[in-house]
């Protein structure tokens, strides 16, 4: 829920740590430049963002982790070193820098979020993860509550070579939005969370079988909804609007596909889709029903030095 392969790659550095059963991973990038403008002001933002994770296996059948990001950005400002400490939390070092002075840090986004995955048995797992954006922890508060989950489990071992998944995934109306047009969650246009961003849900199940080591077929059925918000909304004291607001669209997919390597270097893949789409890109009565077909051919290329 925090970073995915819908967003283009970032720029930067990943240090990782092992300390006994806890390895600690720190990420820092850059993110591509945006227009800001408020009608006040216009200029061409730097942006900037950090990420920690700690994950910690408490034994054979549990493990956990925490995280916390935030991004950052505004005219001409530079890498704030405050932000590039592999340890202390982002919160406290907003805080601790809006106390001393520095205005801009208020504006900064930061998240936080957990996860867990439970393994009662050698096939069996269960997992889940909360992603906390803002949160409302005053009763008199009018601000919504702006947060992603996730719940899954997955099986293996079916009919010996077989395996299941099933996945539910949702994120709320004004997760990963921000007031500052430089801090919204995205790079190059793309979520840095979900390939849907705010304001949609996924619940998706998928059974495979392991034809031989070298290939794999699966089925996959999917249906994704998302209404007609972005991570470019912003929250500004109105009332606030629900879960999928407006016309909200609705995907479903059925997919059958498969993959076989091909000696040590080459990589088949191919798949067939039925797809059934209702309100498409949020307009009232666009429907279609279509079919899609995909394949690929991958070749891993050896450079002698």
């Amino acid at each position: 829920l925090t970073l995915s392969d819908a967003s283009p790659a970032l720029d930067g550095v990943s240090l990782s740590g092992r300390f006994g059963p806890v390895l600690g991973t720190a990420v820092f990038a850059t993110l591509n430049r945006l227009w800001h403008d408020d009608g006040d002001r216009r200029y061409l933002a730097r942006r900037y963002f950090s990420a920690h994770r700690l994950h910690w296996q408490l034994s054979e059948r549990l493990e956990i982790g925490v995280m916390d990001t935030v991004l950052y950005g505004g005219d001409g400002r530079q890498v704030e070193p405050y932000y590039l400490n592999p340890v202390l939390p982002f919160y406290a070092s907003q805080f601790n820098a809006t106390s001393d002075g520095n205005a801009a840090t208020l504006d900064d986004n930061a998240m936080i979020g957990a996860d867990v995955r439970w393994t009662p048995a050698p096939d069996w797992s269960a997992y889940g993860e909360l992603l906390i954006d803002d949160f409302a922890y005053d009763a008199d508060s009018d601000d919504p509550n702006a947060l992603a989950w996730m719940v899954g489990c997955h099986r293996a071992g079916l009919w010996t070579r077989g395996e299941a998944r099933v996945e539910y995934a949702r994120a709320g109306r004004y997760t990963y939005t921000h007031l500052r047009q430089e801090n919204q969650y995205t790079h190059y246009g793309a979520s840095l969370g979900p390939i849907l961003g705010n304001d949609a849900d996924t619940l998706s199940a998928e059974a495979a079988w392991w034809v031989s080591p070298d290939s794999r077929l699966s089925l996959r059925v999917e249906q994704r909804r998302k209404g007609d918000s972005g991570v470019d909304d912003r929250y500004r004291g109105e009332t606030a609007t629900g879960f999928l607001r407006g016309a909200a669209s609705t995907t479903r997919t059925a997919r059958l596909g498969g993959w076989r390597r091909v000696g040590p270097d080459w990589l088949l893949t191919g798949s067939a889709a039925y797809v059934d789409q209702r309100n498409r890109d949020n307009v009232p009565g666009a429907d279609a029903d279509t079919w899609e077909w995909r394949g690929t051919i991958g070749r891993r290329l050896h450079i002698d030095r």
